[in-house]
């Protein structure tokens, strides 16, 4: 014979708040009390998602400048051996001249991203950036293991900038730079 006792088991709490209600009071409550689970989920659902637009915004505003600092280290790269090449006997004034250009307008597309970047610790080590390309780009050189010294000690300094933009930007995925974001330098 089974034992039907109302007041004992998992709704004996319950029982004082139930008894005195309606069936639809009753389903009322149960209603209610399955749906604030439901409503918990859903905010914690909202909150993970506004995180996530948050990274990718961040991602979005961080892209363009680090994105037009991996061209700047593709064409120091290039300006690299034309001037070995120069150094070497080479005419290669108008290849140079044209890389310069180029730099030039990458220099433009970063200035212009850099403000709206979000990225406020690679905009202060920007203009140190520009400063040091200035000095390579003014720099005299006979030799052209000085000159590719230069330049390779250039790339290493934007490299460091990149690594450091892409870490700000949530753009790197790997806590270490990875390493195809750049060339290897050395």
């Amino acid at each position: 014979m089974a034992h039907n006792d109302s007041s004992s088991g998992v709704f004996a709490l319950a029982n004082p708040i139930l008894r005195p209600l309606k069936l639809s009071g009753k389903l009322g409550l149960v209603g209610v009390t399955l749906m604030l689970p439901l409503v918990a989920l859903v905010a914690l659902n909202f909150q993970s998602t506004q995180s996530n637009l948050d990274v990718v915004v961040k991602e979005l505003k961080g892209a363009p400048a680090t994105h037009e600092m991996l061209d700047l280290i593709d064409l120091t790269h290039d300006r690299r051996g034309l001037i070995a090449m120069k150094a070497n006997g080479g005419s290669v004034d108008v290849q140079i001249k044209q890389v310069d250009q180029e730099i030039d307008k990458v220099i433009q597309l970063v200035d212009e991203a850099l403000p709206n970047s979000g990225m406020e610790d690679v905009a202060k080590r920007w203009p140190e950036v520009k400063s040091e390309l200035a000095r390579l780009r003014a720099s005299q050189s006979d030799s052209a293991a000085q000159l590719f010294e230069q330049h390779t000690h250039f790339g290493n300094q934007v490299t460091a900038v990149v690594d450091q933009a892409t870490a700000s930007s949530g753009l790197l995925f790997d806590p270490d730079p990875a390493a195809y974001l750049y060339r290897d330098w050395e």
